[in-house]
């Protein structure tokens, strides 16, 4: 529903309650409570409930609620890091499966001798997020087990700095990252990508909702919110090398 007809709807039932004791409907108030938070947070980073409490700014009833019965901690702003982050990645899916439509019939063909055909991208791309998904989970992945000793050296290294540059180094992968097909069409390809994302998705917030870390093999523990915004990077990386090739 686009926000035109989101707010005639909401005119239209307010009108027909004035004058009587009926409440707006509980859905309809979530709604609207949404579109508006999820509009402020386009523009700006939100603060946490204690955060705007704090700053001498008014609260809801229902804000004001949750603060004196639900107190807001660091895993409630976890969830809403988590949640930004987890929208900034399907974005970037979406992007890289636009690209791959845009192909046609060098979906299967590489980019030059050595390199990766898009349908070989698509597949690496998923077969990342879906180990990624597993790691959440607390399950075995097929990435790379460096030494626990040089986890701080790699994390600094490539992880923080790939989130700081926000760009991607050019860099070998692990057989079982390096496909030697992928997909058959890009029809398959935007399937074989949305459902592995899903599996990521879903991972990850099972995991922020529990305040836990990623456990990863490579970088040793972070943060669940910028392990997401580090596989955003590395989707958007290969986009752009699919982007090269429409």
């Amino acid at each position: 529903m686009n926000d035109e007809r989101f707010f005639t709807i909401l005119a239209v039932q307010t009108d027909a309650m004035q004058g009587t004791r009926e409440r707006v409907p509980r859905r309809l108030k979530s709604r609207l409570y949404s579109a508006l938070v999820s509009e402020q947070a386009a523009s700006r980073p939100l603060l946490s409930l204690p955060a705007t409490q704090a700053a001498g700014r008014p609260l809801c009833d229902s804000e004001a609620g949750k603060i004196a019965h639900h107190p807001v901690g660091a895993r409630e702003d976890a969830m809403a890091d988590i949640n930004v982050e987890l929208a900034a990645s399907r974005e970037a899916i979406d992007q890289l499966i636009v690209a791959g439509e845009k192909i046609g019939p060098a979906w299967a063909a590489p980019r030059a001798p050595g390199k990766w055909s898009p349908s070989q991208i698509v597949e690496h791309v998923a077969r990342s997020l879906e180990e990624s998904a597993n790691v959440a989970a607390g399950r075995r992945s097929k990435f790379p087990k460096l030494p626990v000793v040089i986890h701080p050296l790699v994390r600094l290294l490539l992880f923080k700095r790939v989130l700081k540059n926000e760009g991607f180094p050019k860099a070998k992968t692990n057989k079982a990252m390096d496909p030697e097909s992928g997909p058959a069409t890009p029809a398959e390809g935007r399937s074989r990508l949305e459902t592995a994302h899903q599996k990521f998705d879903e991972a990850c917030r099972q995991l922020a909702s529990r305040g836990g870390r990623m456990a990863t093999t490579i970088f040793g523990r972070v943060a669940v919110e910028d392990y997401v915004r580090f596989m955003e990077i590395h989707t958007r990386h290969h986009e752009k090398q699919m982007a090269d090739r429409s």
